[in-house]
């Protein structure tokens, strides 16, 4: 016999072997059942999925959900190929049932191949709740602009008063306008870079990082008359990418600007613990009730809705910097009591891997 011929034939008998082992390690769960439901073969990401810990001998025992069992029963029988997608202990799967043919072209039961979805579900999810987010925030001042606009345009530009005060109104809703779209800019790059590997770190020094996020803001510290303090060692100097480290100050000091009250202090510190650098912005707000804390940095997540369109807020700025928090290896979280405002910590590693 040639080399090819005992290579064939060796193949030939590690076929089933390899077979097996590929079934046996697959991510998604895959049953084959007869027509009677009876299971024939079951791998073990099918129980673990189901989170079953035995061998059933029916397909009733793995599946509870009648209409699944149903969906099976079609496939087997009537050898029509279905999917449909489940929610299966918080989770979501989606099957997939395929008709099992043998040899010669007979029916002899159904393949059920079962995936987790659970993420894509999320996913789909957050888009549909971003969708929704943004339309809604483009479409308060888009109708605001309008609106004065047309008030404008049918006679109100004759009245001095009148025009000055819809044109201020006009103006502030076009800034806000634009803030958002900005944002939104920003935060898509962020997600970009973060998915390309892009974000490239530096040895900086950053007190100048403190010291130039809070002159960004001066404007607005003189307006309210904030006193402003930092905290940080001159000579600290850590690998960090700049411009996001920098822009995230700025919302994390801006966010403290607003819910300060006139004549309030902000405290930016900064520290190196547990091979960490810990940065934290702390207001003199009012604080921040405990249930809202988790989901300050949601995208469009606000704890006053109202108050923040008043002071000009888009949603977004916390986002940013928990995305900008992210590209560093690190976390950023608020603390904060009522009455005693609210404190915001960005810790990033220093190692510059």
């Amino acid at each position: 016999m040639s080399a090819s011929s005992n290579a064939l034939a060796l193949n030939a008998e590690l076929q089933p072997t390899l077979s097996d082992r590929v079934l046996l390690n697959l991510v998604d769960g895959v049953i084959t059942v007869d027509r009677a439901l009876s299971i024939l073969s079951c791998n073990h990401a099918a129980l673990r999925l189901l989170q079953k810990y035995s061998h059933p001998l029916l397909l009733s025992d793995l599946l509870t959900d009648t209409a699944l069992l149903a969906d099976a029963s079609e496939a087997a029988i009537s050898g029509r190929q279905l999917e449909t997608l489940s929610p299966w202990s918080e989770r979501f799967y989606r099957f997939h049932f395929q008709p099992l043919f043998g040899d010669k072209d007979e029916q002899l039961g159904a393949v059920i191949v079962i995936s987790d979805v659970t993420h894509l579900k999320r996913l789909e999810n957050m888009r549909r709740e971003f969708v929704a987010n943004v339309s809604h925030e483009l479409k308060t001042p888009v109708t605001a602009i309008i609106g004065f606009l047309d008030t404008l345009l049918s006679g109100a530009v004759t009245d001095p008063a009148g025009r000055r005060r819809y044109l201020e109104i006009i103006s502030r809703q076009a800034h806000r306008l634009q803030k958002l779209v900005s944002d939104l800019l920003q935060l898509s790059r962020l997600e970009q870079d973060l998915e390309s590997d892009r974000i490239e770190l530096v040895d900086e020094r950053i007190h100048e990082i403190l010291t130039s996020a809070s002159e960004l803001c001066e404007l607005r510290i003189r307006e309210k008359q904030i006193k402003i303090t930092i905290q940080c060692d001159a000579g600290l100097i850590v690998p960090v990418n700049i411009s996001l480290l920098e822009q995230a100050l700025v919302n994390l000091i801006d966010n403290a600007i607003t819910f300060s009250p006139h004549g309030g202090a902000i405290e930016i510190s900064s520290v190196i613990t547990e091979e960490r650098l810990r940065i934290a912005v702390k207001d003199s707000g009012s604080g921040i009730p405990e249930e809202h804390l988790p989901r300050l940095f949601e995208r469009f997540y606000r704890v006053d809705k109202g108050r923040s369109r008043e002071l000009g807020g888009t949603g977004l700025g916390l986002s940013i910097v928990k995305h900008a928090a992210i590209a560093h290896g690190g976390v950023v979280w608020a603390e904060s009591t009522l009455g005693s405002g609210a404190t915001f910590i960005i810790e990033i590693p220093i190692s510059a891997d």
